[in-house]
């Protein structure tokens, strides 16, 4: 092998470890571990910082054991009350849904509000943060700090969001939840 070829792999391989150790994106495969019958998979660090348009608790169903809290979230320019209290929100089966009139829309921007809103699967790291995720009220600005998880379950296999820009089925980030801050 000519050695300029091998420079240049010794380069690429070495640009690549550097991309792997700072990148926000991927992180090395994780060691899984066991929340009763639930097995978390740490996808990434995760922090969130924003006001809180609904929360929704989950005491019985699929799920709920491991993420009894949804919490739908909003971000940048969506945390402005001011623009948030235009849009009519509900959470119900563990979706978040937003309408808005048309004069709100054309103000907003459905790409502002579907990126800058989000529905927060909530996994409680202890029972503290278990507590303290059930009392979080609508308007609340809040800073969530933990990691993005998947999650394997007896019956259903849950992944994570990886994008700020997705919607629909998936889009929801699970958070295991280890720090609350408020703003």
């Amino acid at each position: 092998m000519n050695s300029r070829v091998l420079w240049i792999l010794v380069l690429g391989a070495a640009g690549f470890g550097v991309w792997q150790h700072f990148s926000p994106y991927w992180n090395p495969p994780p060691i899984p571990f066991e929340n009763p019958a639930y097995q978390l998979t740490p996808v990434a660090s995760h922090s969130i910082t924003g006001a809180v348009l609904s929360s929704k608790h989950y005491r019985s169903g699929e799920g709920s054991a491991v993420m009894p809290v949804d919490l739908a979230m909003a971000w940048g320019p969506m945390a402005d009350p001011v623009k948030y209290r235009r849009l009519d929100i509900s959470q119900r089966e563990r979706f978040y849904y937003w309408k808005a009139d048309a004069q709100t829309l054309a103000d907003l921007g459905r790409e502002s509000i579907e990126s800058n809103t989000a529905n927060i699967h909530c996994v409680p790291a202890s029972e503290e943060i278990r507590e303290a995720l059930f009392r979080i009220q609508r308007d609340e600005r809040v800073t969530l700090k933990g990691q993005l998880v998947d999650i394997t379950g007896p019956d259903r296999n849950w992944s994570t969001s990886r994008s700020r820009n997705d919607t629909g089925p998936g889009a929801c980030e699970i958070l295991l939840v280890e720090e609350i801050l408020p703003e």
